[in-house]
């Protein structure tokens, strides 16, 4: 009858294989939990770049309103509208430098 024995150098081979192949799996998972998140950054990326457009055309529209409202042609009839008269020598109230000093500070 034939006996087989292991040696040592097999159980040293067959132990840095099999860390060889658990490095390997959990390389791969790794790979696979990095990519999910690359894939998702990327869409929360695009998605941030939907809403800022969305967010750009909307203060173009909000900024064409604001400007309809200042338009010289326009805030005459506004202001005859809403009862009020253009001063065309108006007096402002100026304040002493001691007070604009307290306010600066």
């Amino acid at each position: 009858m034939t006996v087989i024995e292991f040696g040592k150098r097999d159980l040293k081979i067959n132990s840095f294989i099999m860390v060889l192949v658990g490095v390997g799996i959990v390389s791969v998972v790794a790979f696979v939990v990095m990519y999910s998140n690359l894939v998702s950054l990327r869409h929360s990326v695009q998605a941030l770049e939907e809403d800022i457009a969305h967010a750009r055309v909307t203060n173009a529209e909000l900024k064409n309103e604001v400007y309809q409202i200042v338009d010289q042609n326009a805030s005459a009839s506004f202001l005859q509208s809403q009862g009020l008269v253009l001063d065309s020598n108006p007096h402002y109230v100026e304040s002493s430098p001691a007070l604009s000093h307290l306010m600066t500070q």
